[in-house]
């Protein structure tokens, strides 16, 4: 399932993956006011926004699929997110819903179900969408 294969690309730092799963154009939305909401458009600027998750955190954040639902068009995946930065610590569930085209992931909406202590840890802006 493409879920999954994202989800253990993104433990194992497997960007070759990642970028197999990723359609050039994708859009990857990010709700909220931390440093990390805005929207990434095209793959190497969704690579680069994940690539500063690891930074940020120390390469301490993680995730961890719970379950995912999907059709031909759609995947909705459930994961635990767990991490620590600059004495900050976050422990939350989370859902990406993807759309796709032909296999691969075109755009992609985090769902943090906790706002508030998402943006808290991910502090102020500092990368540009």
């Amino acid at each position: 399932m493409l879920a999954r294969r994202g989800f253990e690309a993104f433990a194992a730092g497997d960007r070759a993956t990642i970028e197999s799963l990723l359609h050039e154009d994708a859009v990857w939305h990010i709700p909220g006011r931390s440093g990390l909401a805005g929207e990434y458009r095209g793959r190497d600027v969704i690579l680069a926004m994940l690539r500063e998750t690891a930074l940020r955190s120390g390469g301490t954040y993680r995730v961890q699929l719970r379950y995912a639902v999907a059709d031909d068009r759609h995947v909705v995946a459930v994961y635990r997110a767990t991490g620590q930065r600059d004495g900050r610590s976050i422990d939350i569930d989370q859902a990406l819903i993807v759309a796709l085209d032909d296999g691969r992931w075109v755009e992609i909406r985090a769902v943090p179900t906790d706002q508030y202590a998402f943006d808290e840890f991910w502090g102020q802006r500092q990368l540009e969408a």
